[in-house]
């Protein structure tokens, strides 16, 4: 009994330890490369005391590459990549990851851009070690099973880690020598989370599970803001949740965001991908050394609700005639998520057009719109509800209510087509 009892845990430790080995490259603690070689412009990838550094000559031709043939992960399970490093290098801002079409059913040696698919991430210089999630949920990110994979089972093997500068958006060598040291590469199920509606960067080395991206690097230079240097790379530059915090959008239906923008910039856009990119936007003060607080009402956006652990904020360059390339720095001192936020903003489709009028109004507001619906809800300035009527011949009654500033909403079925903010007399 005893001997079969060794055998059973034995072959159970030896399960986990085969399952744990397809998802999880430790370097830190097992000092071994775990079948991850260098490529590319790297000079080395050699064991250190805190992983795998991966160092370059700044005289290199080509950008330094990490790479694995034989990873044998299963990617239609694991669409998530956490990559914990230590970035010593003051050029390199940027990591992408890349993976051979999984979708197109071949699994080819060329890494030519015919057969690949990316995802870039900007990093954060410095000596700490920091986590950052790559989002591989997409069509070829998927199991494959090619006449040249030598494994008998479906699954991703060919992964490359690269390590750019962002110069003009493109793959660069950095022009100094350095290195970056990876402590973990895992695939994970989904990004882990923990909820949070405050972020206020008040420790230096902690970037709350923000990162940068099209062109935009993040310091902490100062306890209660984090430091967006923004290049002229892209005309829309983003600072990005990653997933490490996650937001109840049923309960926080707004958000307000505080920063000093000494920049061109001049609107700011909050980005939901969950369910198609949607976005609510609002102007900002430009070039202003005072804090501002932009407030958006995310319910405007038909996707914000349950858990959210992914989501951006857009700084664009508007003259009026579309966004534009433009260099900036903009510090954000908070975003804060609270429960209702009273706003102009308007989500409306394009399809539909509402009216008011009067605004402002004594006793009855008519409502004019191209399309039919159902019922509003009248918000006083403190965020309660005031009113729910029916809507029988358009028209909403006031005559009740105390002057002052309502935010009025206007439903089609359970859906909120628009809000507008209307005064009382």
């Amino acid at each position: 009994m005893k001997k079969k009892y060794l055998i059973i845990n034995l072959f159970t430790f030896l399960i986990s330890f085969v399952t744990f080995s397809q998802v999880t490259f430790d370097f830190k603690t097992s000092q071994d490369p775990l079948g991850w070689v260098k490529a590319g412009g790297a000079q080395a990838a050699n064991i250190v005391a805190d992983g795998l550094a991966i160092s370059w000559l700044g005289d290199a031709n080509k950008v330094p590459k990490l790479k694995i043939d034989n990873a044998n992960i299963d990617a239609d399970l694991y669409k998530i990549i956490a990559i914990t490093l230590i970035n010593n290098s003051s050029e390199i801002e940027r990591v992408r990851t890349l993976h051979f079409k999984g979708a197109s059913g071949t699994d080819p040696s060329s890494a030519s851009g015919t057969n690949t698919r990316y995802t870039n991430i900007d990093l954060n210089a410095g000596t700490s070690s920091e986590t950052y999630y790559f989002n591989l949920t997409n069509t070829e990110w998927t199991n494959y099973n090619a006449a040249s994979n030598d494994d008998a089972d479906s699954d991703m093997d060919h992964i490359s880690l690269l390590f750019t500068t962002i110069t003009n958006g493109g793959l660069n060598i950095a022009s100094t020598s350095g290195d970056v040291i990876l402590e973990k590469i895992e695939f994970l199920e989904s990004i882990p989370s923990s909820p949070r509606n405050d972020f206020d960067f008040n420790d230096t080395s902690d970037s709350e599970g923000f990162v940068g991206g099209n062109g935009v690097v993040l310091t902490q230079p100062t306890a209660g803001e984090v430091n967006l240097e923004i290049s002229d790379a892209s005309a829309y530059p983003k600072f990005e949740q990653t997933g490490l915090f996650s937001v109840d959008a049923d309960t926080y239906g707004g958000v307000e965001i505080t920063l000093i923008n000494n920049s061109p910039k001049n609107s700011l856009s909050f980005v939901s991908p969950s369910g198609g990119n949607q976005f609510v936007a609002k102007s900002m003060n430009s070039n202003d050394p005072n804090p501002q607080t932009i407030s958006l009402n995310l319910k405007n956006a038909t996707n914000w609700t349950g858990e959210q652990t992914s989501w951006w904020l857009q700084l664009v360059d508007n003259p009026g005639d579309g966004a534009q390339v433009s260099s900036a720095s903009i510090q954000i001192q908070q975003i804060l998520f609270v429960n209702e936020v009273l706003d102009t903003d308007s989500f409306e489709q394009e399809s539909i057009k509402i009216s008011f009028s009067p605004n402002p109004v004594k006793s009855l507001l008519n409502i004019s719109s191209s399309t039919k619906f159902d019922k509003v809800e009248v918000f006083n300035i403190l965020g309660q509800k005031s009113s729910v009527q029916n809507i029988l011949d358009n028209t909403v009654n006031f005559s009740s209510f105390p002057t002052g500033v309502y935010m009025i909403k206007v439903y089609q079925g359970n859906e909120i087509i628009t809000t507008k903010k209307i005064i009382k007399n």
